[in-house]
C-alpha cells in the first residue's frame, strides 16, 4: 500500500520523480501499517512529514539536467534489474524503423499530463 500512496503523495506535491521522503508519506498514509506507530512514537505524523517535505527543495541537488544525463541515469537504473536498455532501444529501432526512444530523457513528458491536483489541497490518505 505504501507504494501506490507514495506515488500520489509526490504527485500532489507537483514533483516529477518518487524519492525516498515520499515513501514515508506513503508509510504514513496507510494507518494499518506498523509503522506508522512507530514514526508517530518519534513524533513523525503524516501532517508534519508532508509539512517537512514541502520545505525541502522540490528536486535534489544532484538532480540531472540534461536528457543525456536522465538517459544514462534510467541505463544504470535498468541495468540493476538486468535490462540492457541501449540494447531495448536498438531492438525498437531494428523492430519499428523510428526511435522511439527519442526524448526517454524528458522527466516531465512521461508524466502523461497528469499534474498538480488543483485546489484540493493535500490528499486524504484514509
Amino acid at each position: 500500500m505504501a507504494f501506490p500512496f507514495a506515488m500520489a503523495e509526490a504527485q500532489d506535491l507537483g514533483h516529477s520523480s518518487l524519492r525516498p521522503e515520499h515513501m514515508i508519506l506513503g508509510v504514513l498514509c496507510n494507518a494499518r501499517d506498523p509503522l506508522v506507530a512507530v514514526l508517530a512514537g518519534h513524533g513523525i505524523t503524516l501532517e508534519t512529514a508532508r509539512g517537512a517535505v514541502r520545505a525541502a527543495p522540490a528536486e535534489p541537488e544532484n538532480t540531472p539536467t540534461s536528457d543525456e544525463d536522465r538517459y544514462a541515469e534510467d541505463r544504470e537504473a535498468l541495468k540493476i534489474l538486468g535490462i540492457d536498455l541501449d540494447k531495448v532501444r536498438e531492438a525498437v529501432a531494428r523492430n519499428f524503423g523510428d526511435d522511439l526512444t527519442s526524448g526517454w530523457g524528458r522527466r516531465e513528458d512521461r508524466r502523461g499530463g497528469r499534474g498538480r491536483r488543483g485546489g484540493r489541497g493535500p490528499r486524504d490518505c484514509g
